[in-house]
C-alpha cells in the first residue's frame, strides 16, 4: 500500500509539468507573438505599484525556490537574457544598472512560450501530505510587452482534512524605459482564486 501511494505521487510529479502549461495558455485571452528570443530578451518594469513586494522579480523567483525572501521592486527592473535554449537568466537591477540580484531559471520553448520550469514540493508522510508547484510560461505580445502566466497550486491533506487552493495570475509587464519618470505599474488582466 505504502509503495503504491509513492508510485501515484510520483506519476503526479512526473505528469503535471506538461499539463499545467497547458492549462495556463488556454486560461488567457492575451495573443503572444510567435516566440524569438531576441524579442524576449530585455529590461521590463517590475514595479506593480503600491504594494512594493509585487512585481516581476517576485513572480519569478517561486520557480527558484519557495523559501526565498521577496524583495521590494520599487525603483528596480528585471532584465532577461537567454544563456542558451533552455536557460533563462533573470537579473534584479537598479535605476542605474546596478545588478541587485540573479537568478537562473530552466525551461523550454514552445511556438509561442517559452515555459519555466516548475518548482515542486511534496512532502508525502503517513498522515500528512503538501504538494505544491507554480508553473510559469512568458511570452510577448505584439507590442514586445511581457506576457506573464502563472498558477500556485497547493493541496494539503492533513489528518483526513483536505485543503486546495489554485491562484491564477495572467500579468503584462511593459518594457522598461530609463528616461520614463514615473513607469505605468504592470496590468493584471485576471486572477482567479479557488480555495476548498
Amino acid at each position: 500500500m505504502k509503495n503504491l501511494f509513492y508510485l501515484v505521487v510520483l506519476h503526479l510529479i512526473m505528469t503535471s509539468c506538461g499539463s499545467s502549461h497547458q492549462f495556463l495558455t488556454q486560461q488567457t485571452v492575451q495573443q503572444p507573438v510567435a516566440l524569438d528570443y531576441s524579442i524576449l530578451e530585455g529590461n521590463y518594469e517590475n514595479d506593480a505599484g503600491a504594494d512594493e513586494y509585487l512585481g516581476l522579480w517576485n513572480d519569478l523567483l517561486p520557480n527558484k525556490s519557495h523559501w526565498s525572501s521577496r524583495a521590494a521592486t520599487l525603483d528596480t527592473y528585471v532584465s532577461l537574457k537567454m544563456l542558451d535554449t533552455k536557460t533563462l537568466q533573470v537579473q534584479l537591477c537598479s535605476p542605474e544598472g546596478e545588478e541587485l540580484e540573479r537568478m537562473e531559471l530552466k525551461g523550454d520553448a514552445t511556438p509561442f512560450y517559452f515555459n519555466i520550469k516548475p518548482r515542486v514540493n511534496v512532502v508525502p508522510l503517513l498522515l500528512v501530505y503538501w504538494y505544491s508547484k507554480n508553473p510559469t510560461a512568458i511570452a510577448n505580445d505584439a507590442n514586445g510587452n511581457l506576457i506573464l502566466l502563472q498558477e500556485d497550486y497547493d493541496h494539503t491533506f492533513l489528518l483526513g482534512l483536505e485543503s486546495v487552493s489554485a491562484e491564477f495570475i495572467d500579468a503584462t509587464y511593459a518594457r522598461y524605459d530609463k528616461t520614463q519618470k514615473n513607469p505605468l505599474p504592470m496590468q493584471v488582466k485576471d486572477s482567479l482564486l479557488i480555495k476548498d
